[in-house]
């Protein structure tokens, strides 16, 4: 019983990304930037399970200062411009620097 008390609350402790939204579609616009920060905006295909918290439809990329973001700002403009289909994947948190939009987790690119 107290093995099935623990794995119940560990299970407690890790990150939900259950509100985190994905999105599948053409990168229609891009806004490069330090403040605010890199942002991308997907208009095919439905948003699911957007946060609260994101009420601009744009995905915020994490600084670039990151190595992990610099790779998904390369994968954004290299789909954006050979008109590649992009799923954009979120962490479920919106940007503290832009708070109406969610951050980026990470990014797939499809021919």
């Amino acid at each position: 019983m107290k093995i099935r008390s623990w794995v119940i609350s560990a299970a407690l402790l890790v990150p939900s990304h259950a509100m985190a939204s994905t999105q599948t579609g053409k990168v229609t616009w891009v806004a490069i930037g330090t403040t605010p920060p890199t942002a991308f905006v997907i208009d095919d295909g439905t948003r699911a399970s957007k946060p609260a918290c994101a009420t601009d439809n744009a995905w915020v990329i994490p600084p670039t200062t990151d190595p992990s973001s610099q790779q998904i700002l390369s994968g954004v403009l290299t789909a954006f411009a050979a008109g590649k289909t992009v799923t954009a994947n979120g962490t479920g948190a919106c940007s503290s620097l832009q708070p109406n939009r969610e951050q980026i987790g990470y990014i797939t690119i499809t021919p």
